[in-house]
């Protein structure tokens, strides 16, 4: 008899443990799917701020440029009017990008997001204007101008700098997209700030 109910406690103990397999074959993908989700949002999130962050510290630089004059980067040769905004356009736009692009570099490690910085007229959409002057890497001093922007000191004339970070999520996921999560996360994260300047600085 106590060999008989040893038999069935050992069958019993083995029925329990292959249904408690079984239990956590059927939750361990929900639990996982639920925690890979959580990591790869609260990163997206994370990089999404720290894109913004990097915008607004560039804008800001480009506005807190120091007063440098055209006329004493020029060798103490005077500058005309144009020349003086052309100098201080190119770099404000300098100090935007290298300082949006210092914020954003932890990103490094996996793709440098991608940085412009844009200067035109106040009340106008920089990115359809054409003719506004782009900076898209750190030789800002070089850039095209194809129209210098009239910048007033009036705030009705001012010019804006307009700064703006990209990272190519679909390109470079932080965490390997799986499960179908591809349609749920962004193919790319953006930051962009934008400031006024005063038009009386871009005459030194």
């Amino acid at each position: 008899m106590r060999l008989q109910t040893l038999i069935r406690r050992v069958h019993a103990r083995r029925a329990q443990t292959g249904a408690t397999a079984v239990e956590f074959a059927l939750v361990f993908p929900v639990f996982f799917l639920l925690f890979y989700g959580l990591l790869t949002y609260g990163l997206i999130f994370l990089m999404r701020m720290g894109l913004q962050h990097a915008a607004e510290e560039g804008a800001r630089a480009a506005l807190i440029f120091p007063a440098q004059s055209c006329q004493a980067w020029n060798r103490n040769v005077p500058c005309s009017a144009e020349q003086s905004v052309e100098f201080q356009i190119a770099s404000r736009m300098s100090s935007a990008y290298a300082r949006a692009a210092e914020q954003a570099g932890w990103m490094n490690g996996w793709q440098p997001p991608q940085v412009d910085v844009r200067i035109c007229a106040s009340g106008v959409d920089c990115v359809a204007d054409e003719d506004a002057p782009l900076c898209v890497n750190e030789a800002c001093e070089n850039v095209n101008m194809p129209t210098v922007p009239a910048c007033g000191r009036g705030l009705a004339g001012a010019c804006q700098v307009l700064v703006t970070l990209r990272y190519n999520y679909r390109e470079k996921p932080v965490l390997p997209r799986v499960f179908g999560m591809a349609a749920m996360t962004p193919d790319h994260l953006v930051g962009q700030a934008r400031l006024l300047l005063d038009g009386k600085a871009m005459l030194l």
